[in-house]
């Protein structure tokens, strides 16, 4: 599902390399948490691998496809099949929560079924009474909760959350778990950035942790036990 070779990105303060030869490979369906402290360089992978920036150096493979080939119009379709959510939930702030929800179906032209979905996600956070209010009067975290779930909406084939479920409560962080567990359950591929690991329910997911610009596998704990999937390679 996803491969990465020779990647190379300048560190944006400094005269030296945030990524130096970097890759990796996720089969189709995986589980990865990718860790890291701050400033490591977590954003600037996830911006990457969710093609909201086109790979400048090295050879990005998504869905089989080598992004470095595609034009623009293909870039873009194949971008709208990635469920993302960055750190700062960019939201409509104008609009009702279920109208921000809507916006990933009509985005890949898939309205006909889109109100009942959203309904059905709604229920199953336990968000429905946030339906019809104005995102600009939520609180950051239910902000940060509508914008994971816009992630989720509309069965992407992956889903990738910069931030993970760092900094939300622990009711809120045990529901949006639960739902991505269900969805990987499904066959979707998940990739979460974040300080903490979060694991899939079955233990079939893998760490990959970012430091001085090294992305290396880290020993499954006893949530996630034994790996089926491959590890990062340099």
């Amino acid at each position: 599902m996803i491969s990465c070779y020779h990647l190379n990105i300048k560190h944006p303060r400094t005269s030296g390399m945030l990524f130096d030869d970097l890759g990796f490979e996720l089969e189709a369906g995986a589980w990865a948490d990718i860790t890291g402290e701050s400033g490591s360089g977590k954003s600037v992978l996830f911006r990457v691998l969710s093609l909201r920036e086109r790979l400048a150096q090295g050879t990005l493979i998504v869905a089989g496809r080598n992004t470095s080939r595609l034009s623009r119009r293909r870039f873009e379709g194949l971008r709208r099949r990635i469920g993302a959510c960055e750190q700062d939930a960019m939201l409509l702030e104008d609009r009702s929560v279920v109208e921000n929800l809507l916006v990933p179906f009509i985005a890949r032209g898939e309205t006909r079924r889109a109100p009942a979905k959203v309904d059905s996600l709604l229920e199953t956070l336990d968000i429905k009474r946030w339906a019809k209010l104005q995102v600009s009067t939520l609180t950051p975290s239910e902000k940060r909760v509508v914008a994971i779930a816009r992630a989720c909406v509309g069965e992407p084939s992956m889903i990738m959350i910069d931030g993970g479920l760092d900094g939300l409560g622990p009711e809120w962080t045990k529901k949006l778990r639960q739902h991505l567990r269900r969805l990987h359950r499904e066959g979707r591929t998940v990739l979460l950035f974040s300080h903490q690991a979060v694991g899939p329910m079955l233990g079939d997911g893998v760490e990959l942790r970012l430091e001085d610009g090294i992305l290396e596998h880290v020993e499954r704990s006893k949530h996630v036990p034994n790996p089926e999937i491959g590890g990062p390679r340099r």
